[in-house]
């Protein structure tokens, strides 16, 4: 990674301008990291991914031979992007136990042809960082496929409904983590400052 100078009440790693009283990526967390690249790091050690490997990824959108040879397994796509919508639904039943609501809204849940569909539109791309994303042998890597929720689910204003397709973006696994219940465009803040600090 290339040397950032520290600057004072700026992020060590990408110089983001730290925002006291605002919950969002600029949040001052540890040795003087913004919360996003705390977050970066944070991804990187619960998922045992080396940290070069990751951020070689999230700088260029490629991977070392080993992984790709080791860890990629893009030959069930389609069954796999239709097991994330069944996914999708038991999250969706889970946070609308109230009959009323579940009825109104279910008709609005994407298919497993939506979601398919919105994975071939995109070419498989992250939606913020442009870099192809793909499914894993095992468990979820920084660089695989996910489904991201444009307006939060959290955070949806009633006139939203966030589980519309309309709503739902491609995301590299990582900056899913560290988007969070973030606005979209906070991520993509966070990561436009991130990108320019490499270079």
């Amino acid at each position: 990674m290339t040397a950032v100078k520290a600057i004072s009440g700026r992020c060590s790693e990408c110089l983001y301008r730290f925002h006291v009283n605002n919950p969002t990526l600029s949040q001052r967390e540890s040795n003087g990291l913004c919360k996003g690249c705390y977050m970066l790091h944070q991804a990187a050690l619960l998922e045992g991914d080396k940290m070069g490997d990751v951020l070689h990824w999230l700088k260029t959108g490629e991977l070392s031979v080993d992984v790709w040879e080791n860890e990629v397994d893009n030959a069930k796509e389609e069954r796999l992007v239709k097991r994330r919508a069944g996914g999708m639904k038991k999250r969706f039943a889970k946070k609308n136990k109230r009959p009323k609501i579940m009825q109104q809204r279910t008709m609005d849940l994407p298919t497993k042809d939506d979601l398919y569909d919105l994975y071939l539109d995109c070419q498989c791309k992250c939606a913020v960082t442009g870099w192809t994303c793909h499914f894993g042998r095992r468990k979820q890597k920084f660089w695989s496929v996910t489904f991201d929720h444009i307006v939060p689910v959290s955070i949806a204003p009633e006139h939203i409904n966030p589980w519309a397709i309309s709503n739902i973006q491609v995301m590299c696994y990582l900056l899913n983590h560290i988007k969070g219940n973030l606005p979209d465009e906070e991520l993509r803040r966070w990561f436009s400052v991130w990108k320019s600090a490499q270079f």
